[in-house]
């Protein structure tokens, strides 16, 4: 939900998920070094 309301999301509480979606997607994106 940070991610989403830094990037200007609306939406305040996903269901599990999309916040699971959401934890899988910041780990992809930590893993990369390229990726901002």
């Amino acid at each position: 939900a940070h991610m989403a309301r830094a990037a200007g999301g609306d939406w305040k509480d996903p269901d599990a998920k999309m916040l699971a979606a959401i934890v899988a997607e910041e780990k992809k994106r930590r893993a990369d070094p390229n990726r901002k």
